[in-house]
């Protein structure tokens, strides 16, 4: 009698951040029992805990990914209860599907029938894309909640600023048996301390000045996120700041805030630090400092002007790069300055150049002086290093 041999499987779970997620135990409890009516053997099991499934960075996912790829692996086999356990995204379900077939690892979705393979690449496609769209739905409800949390005074989320602490309320809900809270700001010990340094920002006195004076031991990061924080603290619930970010990628189109009439604000949340005027004032000149900033990076050739520093006028004044959008000159006594937009100069001089590399003379003139220097070269070796 010939015992046929298990075909080793190993098991994939995650569970979400959603409250009516299946858990963990209920999707274990599902693959165990599909194991054993396809005559499968368990060897491994890889979890995620309250992981999102938007993008690949989960040490679970990383796990299964490391060991799909081993020489060493022992399973032919994946098991997950349904698509939306791998990913919510299609382009990570795809590619993980496409490694996997490379490999001879075949995966098998609880939830999904028994189908010829071509009914089955069209099921997968349209799962993973529902899966992809479910995500995008539940960004937006997401947003949207945060947003009405606003509109009605309460905090979208996030830890208080500091000099005020966060107070829950009863809304009058009850979900589980529990009453549903929301957060509003109530003033916190370091709240005198906080108004002090922003009245004297307010004022243009310096940064380490104005916290030295108001007993702040803060980082200079931290004291200019309270800065751009100043109308929360002129008592308005702001949202909306951010861009959004992406790990490894940074914060959409390089800037981390949005522009000013993107912002979601609900005046007179809570109690303020500071007036409306002040908090005005110091955004404005934190809003000049980086202008500010911009203009010294283009001087200094830190910027995105090629010929910075470079370009002169007949006169011999420099040109050099203003706001990211002009060369300038200085103005002499008496007179304007000149000013010179940036894409024009940098374009048609790049032309130029260009033309210029390949012209015959250019060619002539290189050749002549290469000939020249190897002259120099083969009469006075040192001449080489000179």
């Amino acid at each position: 009698m010939v015992t046929r041999q298990l075909k080793k499987t190993a098991v994939y779970l995650r569970s979400s951040k959603d409250r009516s997620d299946v858990s963990i135990d209920a999707q274990r409890r599902e693959l165990k029992a599909l194991a054993e009516k396809r005559n499968l053997l368990l060897v491994k099991e890889f979890t995620d805990i309250v992981e999102s499934a938007k993008d690949e960075d989960r040490p679970g996912f990383q796990s299964l990914l490391c060991e799909l790829k081993s020489p060493g692996r022992e399973w032919t086999v994946l098991l997950m209860t349904e698509h939306t356990r791998l990913a919510r995204n299609q382009f990570i379900a795809q590619i993980f599907k496409h490694e996997a077939t490379k490999l001879d690892v075949e995966i098998v979705y609880a939830i999904a029938p028994d189908l010829d393979p071509i009914t089955r690449l069209m099921l997968d496609s349209f799962m993973e894309a529902q899966a992809q769209v479910h995500s995008m739905m539940s960004k937006q409800k997401g947003l949207g909640g945060m947003r009405e949390n606003v509109a009605q005074g309460y905090r979208a989320g996030g830890r208080a600023p500091t000099g005020y602490q966060l107070k829950k309320l009863e809304t009058g809900a009850i979900r589980d048996g529990v009453p549903v809270t929301k957060s509003v700001l109530a003033l916190s010990e370091k709240a005198p301390m906080v108004a002090s340094y922003l009245k004297m920002r307010a004022n243009g006195e310096p940064r380490s000045k104005a916290a030295a004076h108001a007993g702040l031991s803060l980082a200079v990061s931290t004291l200019i996120g309270m800065e751009w924080n100043a109308l929360t603290y002129a008592g308005h619930t702001v949202w909306n700041v951010h861009n959004e970010q992406k790990k490894g990628e940074g914060y959409k189109g390089n800037k981390k805030r949005r522009p000013r009439e993107e912002w979601v604000i609900k005046e007179n949340t809570h109690e303020a630090l500071v007036s409306v005027d002040e908090a005005e004032q110091i955004l404005n000149r934190l809003h000049n400092s980086q202008i500010g900033k911009k203009v010294s990076e283009a001087k200094t050739g830190a910027s995105s002007y090629l010929f910075t520093g470079l370009l002169k006028t007949p006169e011999g004044a420099l040109w050099t790069g203003s706001g990211n959008q002009h060369y300038r000159t200085r103005p002499e006594p008496g007179k304007k300055g000149r000013w010179l937009n940036k894409e024009k100069v940098d374009t048609a001089i790049t032309e130029q150049l260009l033309a210029d590399i390949v012209s015959p003379e250019f060619v002539s003139k290189v050749t002549q002086a290469t000939r020249e220097a190897a002259s120099a070269c083969l009469e006075d070796p040192a001449a080489a290093h000179r």
